[in-house]
């Protein structure tokens, strides 16, 4: 064989490359020439990632669940008087200082009432409770959020590293038939023969290995979105910007969190306060004598809160409320500042990218007509080949890590602020 169809074979599995559809899909069944199935694959976008993970999550159950519990305390806290009424009998001989004896039968009925609002200080904490469950609940789904996200980017990395895989492999695969044609001619050296082969191989094990990734990531978002790995194709590229999610939140879930214990605390501080107020009790009570005696008494009763007069409680529910104003403070300066940081990385990362495609892709086209008309002059062997083709995997490679980390960068800075929905 020639040299020169040895550099139009190499030329064209060069250019086969740069045609190579970087952000294929899998082929369908009857472009595959297999039985068509039933149900088609779910084609699965970011938009739709997040709404089934928040819809089927365990957070969201679980969430829902314990505020629904908090909730049911709210009868039990709302009843006033908090305590039955009491009713007492009484029976028993009365003896006068004369001798004479008589049988005493009484019965009374008191009720005690709280004083001072114990009833509304119950109700707003449960408010508040409510209101930190709630919070937990939407802090657990935008940290699931979160790993939907880069699990999504991350399957879209590893479709596109796997495609780039897949091109390089068949580079090399041409390559080595076409070394193989010319070794069995005479008209090259049979160490090109074995070094084409060679990079052949580790090309198909290098491609080979990024579908194991890609089929390892994929089985990780369908668990987060509990869907089968096999029903699941990734639509999207990954060079694009994530979707726009609205206006930013005002406060974080955490930080929603603890302002919420906060208000509970103040709550139980008004419930400590409360009891400062006494209890009274009021009752009426019947007695009756064989002598036909009949006596009716008013009671009325006052508790003197000398001793337990909620101090206790009081100081404990003062510390509870400074302890989460402080973490909210906290939490909240910690979160305006991770997103500035955040927004700024992922704006750094955006141009850099930016400007690395720019030059990036020029660089690439020049390269291949360089490389090709070198090739065919005899100016380069097989070996400088396949060292360019090593250094354009490379740069194809660093251009799709690259577009992940701007991926991520993005997600990050919108769970910052807490606009991933």
């Amino acid at each position: 064989m020639s040299r020169s169809a040895f550099a139009a074979a190499a030329l064209s599995a060069v250019v086969l490359l740069t045609s190579f559809p970087a952000h294929a899909e899998p082929p369908t069944a009857a472009a595959s020439g297999a039985p068509a199935v039933t149900q088609s694959p779910i084609r699965l976008d970011l938009r739709t990632a997040l709404e089934l993970a928040k819809s089927r999550s365990r957070a969201r159950r679980t969430g829902d669940a314990r505020a629904s519990e908090i909730e049911s305390h709210r009868a039990a806290a709302g009843v006033y008087p908090s305590s039955n009424p009491m009713l007492e009998v009484a029976a028993g001989p009365r003896a006068t200082t004369d001798g004479v004896q008589s049988a005493v039968v009484e019965v009374g009925i008191s009720q005690t009432f709280e004083l001072g609002p114990r009833v509304s200080a119950r109700s707003r904490e449960l408010d508040a409770l409510v209101r930190k469950a709630e919070a937990e609940r939407d802090a657990a789904i935008l940290d699931l959020s979160g790993e939907v996200a880069h699990a999504f980017v991350r399957a879209l990395w590893a479709r596109d590293r796997l495609a780039s895989g897949r091109a390089i492999e068949e580079l090399a695969k041409q390559a080595f038939e076409a070394a193989d044609r010319s070794a069995r001619a005479g008209e090259s050296k049979r160490l090109e023969r074995s070094l084409a082969r060679t990079a052949w191989a580790r090309a198909r094990l290098d491609a080979d290995l990024f579908e194991a990734e890609q089929t390892e990531v994929l089985g990780r978002l369908t668990v987060l979105v509990d869907l089968s790995p096999s029903s699941v194709v990734v639509v999207g590229r990954l060079e694009d910007p994530l979707p726009s999610p609205g206006v930013r939140s005002a406060d974080l879930p955490q930080v929603r969190a603890y302002e919420a214990e906060a208000d509970a605390a103040r709550a139980r501080t008004a419930l400590a306060d409360a009891l400062d107020y006494p209890d009274i009790t009021v009752g009426v009570r019947y007695g009756n004598e064989d002598r036909g005696v009949h006596t009716v008494v008013g009671t009325f009763g006052i508790t003197l809160p000398f001793f337990e007069n909620g101090s206790g409680s009081r100081a404990i529910a003062k510390a509870e409320e400074a302890t989460a104003t402080l973490e909210a403070g906290l939490a909240r300066s910690a979160s305006d500042a991770h997103a500035t940081a955040a927004e700024s990385a992922s704006k750094a990362r955006t141009r850099a990218i930016s400007a690395f495609e720019a030059e990036a892709t020029f660089d690439l086209g020049e390269s291949l007509q360089l490389v090709t008309r070198s090739f065919e002059a005899g100016e380069i062997d097989l070996a400088e080949l396949l060292v360019f083709r090593k250094e354009l995997l490379e740069t194809e490679n660093a251009r799709i890590d690259r577009q992940l980390d701007a991926r991520d960068g993005e997600i990050d800075a919108l769970l910052a602020k807490g606009m991933l929905r």
